[in-house]
């Protein structure tokens, strides 16, 4: 039990300590800044859409005012199967050079982006959200990390424009800014793997077809055009705004479907797992692999706790109970809407990883499918 106890209570310590801690340290050591340069690339910003009549127009409208020559961007918007006005609201703005994909049968985005993105005239590929508001110099920003050779992929930074004060939207503004650090350190030590689908560049000779059921398409580019030898890089100036949504059970759902897709990450991208790969390998397997883990790791500290005896064990086995009792008050809290900030790091991080252990079941049941709801 005490080998047990230890080995679970160092893992999760690493994981979400020791590991940031060491991306500090090496960011010192080893900062591999990137060669950039004010270029103007053609680009192309996709944009895929389902049941976007709510901020469609505005996205065209925010798209369209971007501080970059308009006859070097080139907008496109695929409708995948949209039941509502999507496609309808876009056809207004076909005259102003936007280019339509309405397609009457849902297909998922994987699909999508298979069809549009080799049809794209854009030498640089800007994939980004219907609801995501790019500030004015965001494509400025991203390619300018194109002008070295060695760069395959930018990521850009997500920030919320209207924050909510409930539990689960400050736990979800503290966990943002939590990844936005590792992000950041990643990127100067070398690549980072995950991205955000809001916000984020490739050169066009490094898109591949993804498989259809492809879960999380903005991790498996980005680290797939790293195992071929590029960079994938962080730029902190390129932003993207989104409104943070104010609904918990949203939130729990989007984060399951995270969860089944990084199960999938781990089965498809089984070389990164050799140590050969140097700083990728301990990337992928700490923020990647383990991550994934902790909810068993979480049951295994727990149960093993129970069985043993001593000041240290009772001191760690009390500090356990007081965290879910927190969790759960928070949890009861959100429900009545009343909202202290000493409850949002246990209820979020509570809420999470359950959100871990179902994506894991239900990539394991095969019952994930890749097509996004609202």
């Amino acid at each position: 039990m005490q080998v047990i106890f230890w080995s679970a209570l160092i893992t999760i310590i690493y994981i979400y300590i020791g590991y940031p801690a060491m991306l500090l340290i090496l960011s010192f050591l080893r900062n591999k800044p990137v060669k950039k340069a004010d270029i103007e690339p053609n680009v192309s910003v996709v944009i895929p859409a389902y049941n976007e009549e709510l901020v469609i127009e505005e996205k065209i409208r925010n798209t369209l005012s971007l501080d970059y020559p308009r006859e070097k961007l080139e907008i496109i918007i695929a409708s995948d199967g949209s039941t509502d006005a999507t496609a309808d609201i876009v056809k207004k703005y076909v005259e102003h050079g936007i280019r339509l994909f309405d397609y009457p049968a849902r297909r998922g985005k994987p699909g999508v982006l298979n069809e549009i993105v080799p049809q794209a005239r854009g030498e640089i590929i800007i994939f980004t959200d219907a609801s995501g508001m790019l500030e004015n110099s965001a494509v400025r920003k991203l390619v300018r990390n194109f002008g070295d050779p060695l760069v395959g992929c930018v990521c850009g930074d997500y920030k919320f424009s209207h924050p909510d004060s409930t539990l689960r939207g400050q736990g979800e503004s503290m966990f943002v800014k939590y990844e936005l650090f590792i992000k950041k350190k990643e990127a100067q030590i070398g690549s980072i793997l995950g991205l955000h689908g809001a916000i984020y560049a490739i050169r066009k000779e490094l898109y591949f077809n993804l498989e259809e059921d492809t879960i999380n398409d903005d991790y498996i580019i980005p680290a797939r055009i790293v195992e071929r030898g590029f960079r994938s890089v962080f730029e902190e100036e390129a932003v993207v705004y989104e409104r943070q949504g104010l609904d918990m059970g949203g939130e729990f759902r989007r984060r399951i479907r995270m969860a089944a897709g990084n199960c999938q990450l781990l089965y498809r991208l089984k070389p990164l797992l050799n140590p050969l790969r140097g700083m990728i390998f301990i990337e992928f397997f700490s923020h990647k692999v383990l991550r994934t883990m902790t909810p068993p790791l979480l049951i295994m500290l727990f149960i093993s706790n129970i069985f043993l005896t001593g000041k240290i064990y009772t001191f760690i086995f009390l500090s356990q109970v007081s965290f879910y009792a927190l969790a759960i008050a928070g949890y009861a809290m959100e429900r009545k809407r009343v909202y202290l900030r000493y409850f949002y790091a246990p209820f979020y991080f509570c809420m999470s990883n359950i959100a871990v252990a179902l994506g894991m079941l239900r990539f394991l049941c095969g019952t994930q499918g890749v097509r996004w709801q609202r």
